[in-house]
C-alpha cells in the first residue's frame, strides 16, 4: 500500500470481480490499527489514479473472504463517519461515467472517489464486536428451500 507504515499494513487485495471487467479500480486492505490509521490507509489507497473505491478493514477480518467482510461493512461502518468521498480526484479516460468524451483534446478527467472505514472505532472494545451466533443456524440448509 502506497505511503503505508509496513507495521500496520497486514494485507491487501483487488476483489475476484475486478479480473472480469473493473479492472483495479477496487482495492481492499487489513490493517492492525492504531488511532487514525483507518482513515490515512484510505486515503493512502485513493491516491492512487486508478482506484475509485477503497475499503480498510481490521486484521482480524479475512478480506479474502466475501462473508467477513461484508460483516465487516455491516456491523463496523456508520455511513455517517465511515465513508470519504473525494470529490475532482484525477480520473481515467477509460471509465465512461466521467464522460471523457465530452472533454475535448487534451481534456484531464476528474472522478469522484469512494473510501470505506471498517475498522473497529477507537476507544472500543473489540469484544464488543464478536459476531452473534444465530442459533440453529448451521442446520438450516438454503438448497432444501428452491
Amino acid at each position: 500500500m502506497p505511503g503505508a507504515s509496513r507495521s500496520c499494513y497486514r494485507a491487501g487485495r483487488w476483489p475476484p470481480s475486478s479480473w472480469r471487467g473493473c479492472g483495479y479500480w477496487t482495492l481492499i486492505a487489513s490493517i492492525r490499527k492504531r488511532p487514525g490509521e483507518g482513515k490515512n490507509a484510505l486515503l493512502a489507497l485513493l491516491s492512487v489514479a486508478e482506484v475509485k473505491l477503497a475499503i480498510v478493514t481490521d486484521d482480524d477480518i479475512d478480506i479474502h473472504n466475501p462473508d467477513d467482510l461484508d460483516w465487516a461493512m455491516t456491523f463496523r461502518v456508520q455511513a455517517d463517519r465511515d465513508l470519504i468521498v473525494l470529490q475532482g480526484s484525477r480520473g481515467k479516460h477509460i471509465d465512461p461515467s466521467i464522460k471523457s468524451w465530452k472533454l475535448g483534446k487534451g481534456g484531464l478527467p476528474t472522478t469522484a472517489k469512494l473510501g470505506i472505514d471498517a475498522t473497529i472505532p477507537e476507544g472500543v472494545p473489540k469484544k464488543l464486536y464478536r459476531r452473534i451466533r444465530v442459533y440453529g443456524q448451521d442446520r438450516v440448509k438454503p438448497e432444501e428451500y428452491r
